[in-house]
């Protein structure tokens, strides 16, 4: 089973003057952790965006991301590579790496 990174995100419509005008809108993303820490801090801020006149409604998303995929961005790639005498054009003689 993979293990799932948690995130629960806020997106908001902004008012329109007519269809179409806006697209939804990510406003703020929260992990699991920071959540469980911080409930009410959440619900703050997803109360302020609530009241928020600019925004006609605001809905949460929860997503679950494969956690390899979130460490994967901090990897540093391993590469490999080899040097391999060439040729200098101009003189045809071997030119060392």
């Amino acid at each position: 089973m993979t293990t799932k990174y948690k995130m629960t995100l806020i997106f908001g419509m902004r008012k329109m003057n007519y269809e179409g005008e806006y697209a939804p809108e990510l406003l703020d993303a929260w992990d699991e952790y920071t959540m469980t820490e911080n409930y009410e801090g959440f619900n703050e801020k997803f109360n302020k965006f609530k009241r928020d006149p600019e925004f006609s409604e605001v809905r949460l998303m929860e997503i679950a991301i494969p956690e390899a995929a979130v460490y994967g961005l901090f990897e540093v790639p391993t590469l490999e590579a080899s040097v391999k005498p060439v040729k200098d054009p101009a003189t045809s003689e071997k030119v060392s790496g």
